[in-house]
């Protein structure tokens, strides 16, 4: 039996229930893990502004399979929080600690943004990721669900620009990498984000950004929903 993931807009949702940037109560997770739970599966949920990248941990924790994360960003997101609060800096760190995931293979990230106060075994850092991909390296993560979030930073300046700093990957690159992660691997789930922040002032002042971004969110969200052919 074949399945398709299904899109999911969750930026309404986050507006519905002013769900705030950057940082998230721990002791308000019921609010979002029940808006979650009701998600169809599997899914490629679309997040809106990098800001909300903690959504991330709570989609990842709804899953039946504790999978692998693959990570797409400019940053590690392994920084510390403040107690009692998840943030977009600090959700992976949360979910290797809560042992929501079984390894995080980071993609794309800056060695500069790399945490100097937490390290974990579990981590593997792609830097030459520019080069033919070989997925033979890192065949042992496909024995499990993977789970690929993706946060648009990872991009060159020069594909689109986002409201943090960025990576040096280029569009073509990107693609070719999920591309080959979805061929051969079973992907259970797909976050996206790292949209700018929604000002229509800027929005008019900078037409070809918007447009940019569109376009790649079309092209990832396609990827998926059109040629995602795992059996159960």
């Amino acid at each position: 039996m074949k399945h398709k993931f299904q899109y999911v807009d969750f930026v309404q949702a986050i507006k519905e229930n002013n769900l705030p940037r950057k940082y998230y109560p721990f002791n308000n997770k019921n609010n979002i893990e029940r808006i979650i739970k009701i998600l169809p599966r599997p899914w490629v949920v679309f997040l809106g502004s990098g800001d909300y990248h903690y959504l991330s941990y709570f989609l990842i924790k709804n899953l039946y399979k504790k999978p692998y994360l693959i990570l797409f960003d400019n940053h590690f997101d392994m920084n510390y929080s403040p107690d009692e609060m998840l943030s977009c800096g600090s959700w992976v760190r949360e979910a290797l600690m809560d042992n929501l995931i079984r390894g995080v293979l980071v993609i794309g990230a800056s060695s500069t943004s790399k945490p100097k106060k937490f390290w974990h075994p579990k981590i593997v850092h792609i830097t030459n990721y520019s080069d033919m991909i070989d997925l033979n390296k890192y065949k042992n993560i496909f024995k499990y669900d993977l789970y690929i979030s993706i946060d648009k930073d990872v991009l060159d300046s020069s594909v689109l620009k986002t409201d943090w700093d960025q990576g040096k990957m280029k569009e073509d690159t990107l693609l070719r990498w999920l591309f080959e992660i979805n061929s051969k691997g079973k992907v259970v789930g797909v976050d996206l984000c790292g949209d700018i922040k929604q000002d229509p002032i800027s929005e008019l002042i900078d037409i070809n950004n918007k447009k940019a971004h569109e376009r790649i969110n079309r092209k990832i969200i396609s990827l998926f929903t059109e040629n995602y052919s795992k059996t159960a």
